[in-house]
């Protein structure tokens, strides 16, 4: 599966970038509605003087958890479903909701590791981590790690170089490690996932009933 393209098959609260710092990410405790109040990162007011960066965080922003052009978010999409939900297959060849979290965390934490100065290379987790049989407490970790990972992705894109966004993330293109493109290009693929993936979500969780 490639990581900005895999597809379904096998083969009104706060926002997370609110300019006012609120709730740490170390304090959230896992709900039901989960939408996330996550601290602004410490250099986004910063950010926000430097347009490409200040562009690139707010696109990110927008499609996880925030007013997105093509529709719901993907927070918004995943707010309210259940555990049972999580775990539903229509079909067997069918990712559930709780293995698209666990790969979209996977990736993005791959990102922000890129954004880190580090080689590109599969994620740390695998590209679909399959999930162990999870209970409520268990699904609600998994999206605050998911929120976690975008916290630390933002904070990885504010301070990222500004002159370096159109340097090559490794040498040759490669569509199931992102490499052979921008680093610019690489957070647009991250915003692009959350978009492609959040569709997913939305109808799963229909089909979950």
């Amino acid at each position: 599966m490639t990581a900005y393209g895999s597809g379904l098959r096998a083969q009104g609260s706060e926002s997370i970038l609110s300019l006012e710092p609120r709730v740490g990410v170390r304090a959230l405790r896992p709900t039901t509605d989960y939408r996330l109040p996550i601290e602004a990162p410490c250099c986004y007011r910063e950010a926000m003087a430097t347009s490409r960066t200040a562009f690139l965080i707010d696109e990110l922003h927008r499609a996880f958890d925030g007013d997105p052009w093509h529709g719901p978010s993907f927070m918004t999409a995943l707010a309210g479903v259940t555990q049972r939900q999580a775990q539903a297959r229509p079909s067997a060849d069918v990712h559930s909701i709780a293995e698209i979290v666990a790969h979209a965390t996977s990736w993005t934490a791959e990102v922000a590791h890129r954004l880190g100065g580090h080689p590109a290379g599969d994620p740390e987790d695998g590209d679909w981590p399959i999930p162990s049989a999870i209970d409520e407490a268990g699904w609600a970790a998994m999206q605050l790690a998911l929120a976690n990972a975008v916290a630390r992705t933002i904070e990885a894109i504010a301070g990222f170089p500004e002159a370096r966004w159109d340097d090559r993330v490794g040498d040759a293109r490669e569509a199931s490690l992102g490499t052979g493109v921008t680093y610019a290009q690489t957070v647009s693929g991250l915003v692009q996932h959350f978009a492609y993936h959040g569709g997913q979500v939305a109808v799963l969780r229909k089909l979950a009933g």
